[in-house]
């Protein structure tokens, strides 16, 4: 069972990682589940985590993480969660299964807030030129989740990353595509939490659309100048 306290809140997630370190996750979670309150008993799985388990002499770490959703930023923070009666069942199908149970007390633990942090920049097309209107997707491959914006006519584009579940020292990446062009282009940054906001240009493999149709003209202009002159 599950109880979340806090303004604002309206559900949580609960995730399950398996890592050889201790401390917060930084992998991705083997299993996760949504919740909007106390919640039956439930049994989940089995779990394959065999393509991380891989050595028979290193210690391995089951974790589990519960995320408050429905956050929004006038809301109250840290948030105080509980858990109660927990029970993990681990081992090989082949050689049964052990247990250890969480049932005595809940545990209280304060989840850290995720202060806003701004990502930023310019998309530009080969030549200089702004792309407006281009798509950039922003992503941070630990956890998996992207955010979508797109650019103003300037090529400008701004977000902020909360969503994304970030920690300081991450690897933000940021793909820009431009429908028009088909160009696309991408840059990376480093999550530096001793600022708010990080700027990242992306350069497009393209040329603006109207330099490209004017090239396609002059090809066409000298291809006909070329048959001109074969024919005479």
């Amino acid at each position: 069972t599950c109880t979340a306290f806090g303004s604002g809140q309206t559900g949580a997630t609960i995730y399950v990682y398996v890592e050889t370190a201790t401390g917060l996750p930084t992998t991705t979670a083997v299993w996760q589940t949504s919740v909007t309150g106390t919640s039956a008993w439930t049994s989940v799985g089995p779990i394959d985590v065999s393509s991380i388990v891989t050595s028979s002499t290193t210690t391995y770490y089951i974790k589990v993480a519960f995320e408050v959703t429905g956050v929004n930023r006038g809301d109250t923070y840290p948030w105080t969660v509980g858990f109660d009666n927990v029970r993990i069942e681990y081992g090989r199908p082949s050689e049964g299964y052990m247990a250890y149970d969480y049932s005595s007390t809940p545990s209280y633990v304060v989840m850290p807030y995720i202060p806003e942090h701004t990502i930023y920049g310019y998309v530009y097309y080969s030549d200089g030129t702004p792309a407006a209107n281009a798509q950039v997707n922003i992503t941070d491959p630990r956890t998996g989740i992207t955010i979508t914006v797109y650019t103003d006519a300037t090529g400008y584009y701004s977000t902020d990353i909360s969503t994304l579940r970030f920690l300081s020292g991450d690897t933000i990446n940021v793909d820009a595509y431009d429908s028009t062009t088909g160009g696309n282009g991408s840059n990376s940054t480093t999550v530096d939490t001793s600022t708010t906001r990080q700027q990242v240009d992306v350069t497009l493999n393209t040329v603006v659309p109207e330099l490209s149709a004017m090239a396609a003209m002059a090809v066409a202009g000298l291809l006909a100048v070329a048959l001109r002159k074969r024919k005479h």
